[in-house]
């Protein structure tokens, strides 16, 4: 078996051009991330960022902002890790997640016999984010790895609770379509008010897995106009903290929090 980290670097360098054409959102937040924190299990290291933008957030409304995370997934002793199956995000009870508002893509992301480009045609308006996702793919005992883009839409919308949709287009090492819901929920305890539960289907008929990811909800793309985008904060103390769970499918869990830091004192514009 190669090692790993190597075999991740190589198709990296060689995906680095491909990658560049990929971008689903202009640069909202900055390139350097404001948090970064690596939690293990066994051999298991993963590597998670948060990032938002604006910094300038008032103290008692909420404001949209521009939300980003970004994940690695890694081993210690070279072998492939185990897949991700669940991403659990806890946001402070000072946010919100709320797509109710926004257009919603009812069929298209459904039909997964579509390319990306044909399920953005048809939910051009309802889209809420993305990024890029990168996976391996094990054949016998070597692995292959490849990326794609990743498009977030917003979905179904009940009861006031909101369920997006990241779809990530895979064309190599084989061509897959991966949809996984994220669904948002109300969660009182403690300091956390919401959770995005993001789950991770089996692809490649149960051999592929994720290796990184980077993803970044935002306003919409759909149409001329720029609307709020599904999250939104406020700063009464000058800190927010994002929890993140993440789940494999060897039973493994990664869990830490992620303070962050705002500044207080903004006017939301009227």
């Amino acid at each position: 078996m190669r090692n790993f980290r190597g075999a991740l670097g190589a198709a990296v360098a060689t995906a680095v051009g491909a990658l560049a054409a990929l971008a689903v959102l202009p640069p909202v937040v900055p390139a350097a991330w404001l948090s970064d924190t690596v939690a293990s299990d066994g051999p298991l290291e993963v590597t998670l960022d948060v990032d938002f933008a604006p910094e300038n957030l008032p103290r008692t409304e909420r404001a949209p902002v521009a939300f980003a995370i970004a994940g690695t997934m890694d081993t210690t002793n070279g072998s492939y890790p185990s897949p991700l199956r669940q991403l659990v995000l806890e946001f402070d009870r000072d946010s919100a997640i709320d797509g109710t508002g926004l257009p919603r893509c009812e069929n298209g992301y459904r039909d997964v016999r579509r390319s990306l480009d044909e399920m953005k045609a048809a939910c051009e308006d309802a889209i809420v984010g993305g990024g890029r996702v990168d996976v391996g793919v094990v054949f016998v005992e070597e692995a292959a790895f490849g990326a794609g883009e990743l498009v977030v839409f917003n979905g179904r919308a009940k009861d006031r609770r909101t369920t997006l949709y990241a779809v990530a287009q895979i064309t190599r090492p084989v061509p897959v379509t991966i949809v996984m819901p994220i669904e948002i929920k109300k969660r009182r305890q403690g300091r956390i008010g919401t959770e995005a539960i993001v789950s991770v289907p089996e692809f490649a008929h149960g051999a592929g897995f994720i290796t990184d990811f980077r993803l970044r909800l935002d306003r919409r793309l759909g149409g001329r106009e720029t609307t709020n985008g599904v999250i939104s904060l406020q700063c009464p103390d000058g800190k927010f903290t994002v929890g993140v769970r993440a789940k494999f499918e060897n039973e493994s869990l990664i869990r830490d929090e992620l303070p962050q830091q705002c500044r207080a004192g903004a006017r939301l514009a009227k």
